[in-house]
């Protein structure tokens, strides 16, 4: 054992030094996705702050503004869907070591993200045309591409 430390345990010694050195796993798989939902929360308070300023200056500005509850389901899907893909990302987040894992963890993240919000604003996905598919399909795949690389340079 090249310039290891070798120390004897026993018995209960050893358990509580396996432990200490490996949290279980399921500790692990709680903080990621709790982090992952908060990160995400955060993500959508930041989007909808830009979209309060943008309704703010439209207001100012002279223009005429009508919010109503399908405006409101959309609008807390956004918050709904980071916070959910959030907590998907935060789960499966040990995926990033590989430059594939990265690709698929940021493609995953964006669709369950893209497929809330067309449920708030198309309704279910058993109703839904080629066109919403495909629209899932290609946000999914472009901007989840972009998240996995960031994903990678974050490991």
């Amino acid at each position: 054992m090249l310039g290891r430390r070798v120390t004897r345990l026993r018995g209960a010694e050893v358990s509580t030094a396996f432990h200490r050195q490996n949290r279980p796993l399921t500790e692990s798989v709680k903080s990621r996705v709790t982090a992952g939902a908060i990160g995400g929360l955060f993500f959508a308070a930041f989007g909808l702050l830009i979209g309060a300023v943008r309704i703010g200056l439209a207001i100012v500005s002279g223009r005429r503004f009508h919010f109503g509850a399908s405006d409101a389901l959309l609008l807390i899907s956004y918050p709904v869907g980071f916070v959910i893909a959030g907590a998907v990302v935060g789960a499966l987040y040990p995926m990033r070591r590989y430059w594939i894992g990265a690709i698929l963890l940021g493609i995953i993240g964006a669709a369950v993200f893209f497929a809330t919000v067309l449920v708030a604003a198309k309704g279910s996905p058993i109703s839904w045309t080629h066109k919403e598919w495909l629209v899932l399909a290609l946000c999914a795949l472009t901007l989840g591409t972009i998240a996995g690389i960031q994903f990678r340079k974050d490991r």
